[in-house]
């Protein structure tokens, strides 16, 4: 996943900085959509467009408060370190590329921002694919499971399929979005994962020997 998603961030990142011709696809699908809006469906997509922002600030905080309640420090350093560091990420990623939003004659929103790569789209891979991650274990049947993966790729698709529609954004600023998400996600959860591994591993090696001393009997017996 670290290196599919790196390789594909790369491929975008160099058709972006070279004008190559992905950027034309972007002109291609941002004036055709910008052509097609329509009031009602506007709205739909100002509202989907919200969870992949302050819905996901309010929904990282109240599974950051579970977590500490129930003491799972360390799904709870996961967290921070997947959605803050990966805020960090998409903050130094616009910074670096300094890429200009569309501009349009009648805007449905208006950012002053760098729109490479999308931060809703990046974010959006990464906290909704965390939460994924996380509900695996306790959820019991595979259909289950393909529910929940289907439902979170859907809601992701969608976040980013809204900051196009409202004009924010190029395709190949949402294609990069998610594919720094899946980057910075799957290095994270492989970093604190080899950790608990090596710090399981470390412990079970501590606690061999007391276990066999306490199996031998003493001499003499």
């Amino acid at each position: 996943m670290i290196v599919l998603g790196g390789w594909l961030f790369g491929g975008i990142a160099e058709d972006v900085v070279h004008h190559d011709p992905l950027v034309q696809v972007d002109l291609a699908v941002s004036q055709f959509l910008h052509a097609h809006t329509e009031p009602l469906f506007t709205a739909t997509m100002r509202a989907i467009s919200l969870a992949g922002s302050t819905l996901l600030l309010v929904a990282s905080l109240a599974l950051a408060i579970a977590l500490a309640w129930r003491h799972r420090w360390g799904d709870l350093i996961l967290l921070v370190l997947a959605v803050g560091g990966g805020e960090l990420v998409n903050l130094l990623l616009t910074w670096l590329f300094a890429r200009l939003r569309p501009l349009w004659p009648h805007p449905l929103l208006t950012l002053t921002s760098s729109s490479f790569p999308s931060a809703h789209a990046m974010q959006s891979v990464i906290f909704y694919g965390l939460l994924g991650y996380l509900a695996m274990p306790q959820i019991g049947t595979w259909r289950g499971r393909v529910r929940t993966v289907v439902a979170g790729v859907v809601l992701v698709l969608l976040i980013g399929f809204s900051r196009l529609y409202l004009g924010v954004h190029y395709l190949s600023d949402i294609l990069a979005g998610y594919a720094a998400g899946v980057v910075w996600l799957a290095c994270t959860i492989t970093g604190v994962e080899t950790m608990r591994r090596y710090r399981w591993d470390h412990a079970q090696t501590d606690t061999a020997p007391a276990r066999t001393r306490s199996s031998v009997p003493p001499t003499g017996e």
